[in-house]
């Protein structure tokens, strides 16, 4: 890839707040989990698991991630990839891995979007959800938090690309030479 390809790639991913009611396939869900499984680790630990929610518990997990008037385009998403940290490894080798668990888990998160889109997908990262009440009815283990929700599928037709507005250069990079 050069690096005008990764440009490209860094403009038009976007957080996505319309959806198509096109179903993604389970194996494009595998190749962008995979991609993203490259992301960098503490030690190598890769503290991160991906639930992916398609099937009969996605009404379920759509009305969470709804609850209290939050994220109502959820409801188009075909997919929700529900982004773990397991710190049962950290802990079990080292306990003081466990500290850099959460940024490997953000570096995997922002792999996967990036990912999700190089396959022609788009996605949001929610926010906002009641993380007790989605790992009881996903049925996830003891030691798994749920730092990240991924709304996942393909742009609903005409939901263009928007102007990127972001501070410029001077006020996020300085040289300490």
């Amino acid at each position: 890839m050069t690096t005008a390809q990764l440009k490209e790639l860094y403009l038009v991913r976007q957080s996505c707040r319309s959806f198509s009611d096109r179903p993604v396939a389970r194996e494009t869900i595998e190749e962008i989990c995979s991609l993203a499984g490259t992301a960098p680790s503490a030690c190598n630990l890769q503290p991160w698991r991906v639930y992916a929610v398609t099937g009969e518990k996605l009404p379920v997990v759509k009305a969470l991630l709804k609850a209290r008037g939050k994220a109502p385009f959820v409801d188009d998403a075909p997919a929700v990839l529900v982004i773990a940290e397991d710190t049962r490894a950290s802990q079990a080798s080292n306990p003081a891995l466990s500290y850099f668990a959460p940024y490997d888990v953000g570096e995997f998160t922002a792999c996967l979007v990036l990912a999700a889109k190089a396959a022609g997908l788009d996605t949001c990262i929610l926010g906002w959800h009641d993380e007790p009440e989605l790992k009881e009815k996903l049925g996830l283990p003891e030691g798994i938090s749920v730092p990240y929700v991924v709304a996942l599928g393909y742009a609903a037709g005409g939901y263009e690309t928007r102007e990127k507005i972001r501070k410029p250069e001077s006020e996020i990079l300085s040289f300490c030479d």
